[in-house]
């Protein structure tokens, strides 16, 4: 009885939870390949800021802003960005008002990393976790379902909605320890990766993320009814969501180098 009830419970939450973004092992994912890109003066402020003591720690940090979330639900708006059903970008002016949404706070967070003082210790634990929130493509995506949270379906036999399945579905299937995919993403980014990818800012990750989530392979905005998504689906979604992993964890890194410089 006990493990029918709790059975319930976890498909209740996974179909009507918040949106939490990547879950535990895509943030780790994120922050890992961003540990690795910081030089050692970053690394160093990481380290005194948080109190970690290397990669493992840093990672395992970087899921704390959906903590932060239930302890302060006043902030759940800072994790997502909700489009009218006709954008095709977003628009800070009307989807961000207040800066209370994930491209507001990340602009927000890294200023006040980069300021510095008190409070420095929450703001890099919130930038690290919201640059990750930034690239997961639903949650740059339509306020009138939430963001894919309304959209129901099965993945893999499981009663889950659209945004749970990029939320953990998909890494959760992927198959690798999350240190391994760590590992084959960063074999295959190379210096015309970092280049690419860090010549942009977060306006434009955000639109990155909306124009994936629109993507006619996605399905999103044209699931009429109840999808049943298996091998086919994962096969197709699993080097987006690869890619938008790689690139958020380039990007953090670029981004903490600069806001954690001994010049600032």
């Amino acid at each position: 009885m006990i493990r029918f009830l709790l059975a319930l419970a976890l498909t209740a939450l996974a179909v009507s939870s918040p949106a939490k973004a990547w879950g535990p092992d895509g943030h780790r994912i994120v922050c890992a390949i961003a540990w690795d890109e910081l030089n050692q003066h970053a690394k160093d402020s990481v380290k005194a800021t948080l109190d970690v003591d290397g990669r493992e720690q840093f990672a395992d940090s970087c899921a704390w802003g959906d903590e932060y979330k239930l302890a302060h639900p006043e902030t759940a708006g800072w994790h997502v960005m909700a489009v009218p059903d006709d954008a095709t970008s977003v628009d800070m002016a009307r989807d961000c008002p207040n800066r209370n949404c994930v491209l507001g706070q990340v602009i927000a967070q890294n200023a006040a990393l980069d300021h510095g003082g008190p409070g420095a210790d929450v703001a890099l634990k919130l930038l690290a976790h919201l640059v990750g929130d930034l690239h997961q493509p639903l949650n740059v995506a339509r306020a009138s379902d939430r963001n894919g949270r309304d959209i129901q379906g099965h993945f893999y036999g499981r009663e889950m909605n659209l945004h749970a399945v990029w939320e953990s579905g998909l890494i959760a299937r992927d198959g690798r320890p999350w240190r391994g995919i760590v590992a084959d993403l960063e074999d295959d980014i190379d210096a015309a990766d970092r280049a690419a990818w860090t010549a942009t800012g977060p306006l434009e990750w955000a639109n990155e993320s909306l124009t994936a989530a629109l993507s006619p392979i996605s399905y999103y905005g044209i699931q009429f009814a109840p999808f049943t998504y298996g091998p086919n689906y994962l096969h197709v979604e699993q080097p987006v969501v690869m890619g938008r992993l790689a690139r958020a964890g380039v990007r953090l890194g670029a981004m903490l180098n600069k806001a954690l410089s001994d010049t600032r």
